[in-house]
């Protein structure tokens, strides 16, 4: 999340929405499970199941660590959202264009000599059974 993009950077862009959609679908998940990790370790611990250290370590700092994510993820999506403004606007401009190309590729198709036709005699005058 931390790479720069620049204007135009559409990959890029991109890129970095998807890491800001991901933080933003586990956020809740996340917040909710450091709790439960600490109740296990700690009745692992009333039963003689003592932990590594290294267990005890991650399970103080990793919290912290989540919320410096979430905090980097909201900065991020607040520098982003004007290079996001102006693909929305460079993909509205080209729906727009591709709906001008259609409508005058529709008009052409309707004026080709098959759909021109006379409907005043119809019927089947020259049919015999």
């Amino acid at each position: 999340m931390k790479q720069k993009t620049q204007e135009g950077d559409f990959d890029g862009l991109v890129n970095i929405m998807g890491h800001i959609i991901a933080v933003k679908e586990r956020t809740n998940h996340t917040d909710n499970m450091f709790g439960p990790l600490k109740d296990t370790i700690d009745l692992l611990k009333k039963y003689q199941h003592e932990m590594p250290e290294k267990v005890y370590q991650q399970l103080h700092d990793l919290p912290e660590k989540w919320n410096n994510t979430k905090k980097v993820s909201d900065s991020v999506r607040q520098d982003v959202a004007p290079l996001q403004a102006i693909e929305v606007q460079a993909i509205r401009r080209k729906a727009t264009s591709f709906e001008v190309r259609q409508h005058e590729h529709r008009e052409r198709f309707r004026k080709l000599d098959m759909f021109k036709f006379d409907a005043t005699k119809v019927g089947f005058q020259n049919f015999t059974y």
